[in-house]
């Protein structure tokens, strides 16, 4: 089973292949915890490298409204 963690991109593409043949794979089986596995080592990649910026409300709010405004 998977134990290093993600280091490359490319490790990170082949992992978001394989999980997409993963996907569908019944609970319980090896493939499952083989998704899950993956998918905690994405996870843990994706943080590192692709991280989410904290959400403001007031700056989506505003973010909308010059939306709405220009449409």
């Amino acid at each position: 089973m998977y134990t290093t963690p993600i280091e490359h991109e490319a490790e990170y593409r082949e992992a978001m292949v394989r999980i997409d043949t993963l996907w569908l794979s019944p609970d319980g089986s090896p493939e499952s915890d083989e998704l899950i596995a993956l998918a905690e080592r994405v996870e843990a990649y994706e943080k590192v490298h692709y991280p989410i910026p904290e959400f403001d409300p007031t700056e989506a709010a505003k973010f909308r409204r010059e939306q709405l405004a220009s449409a």
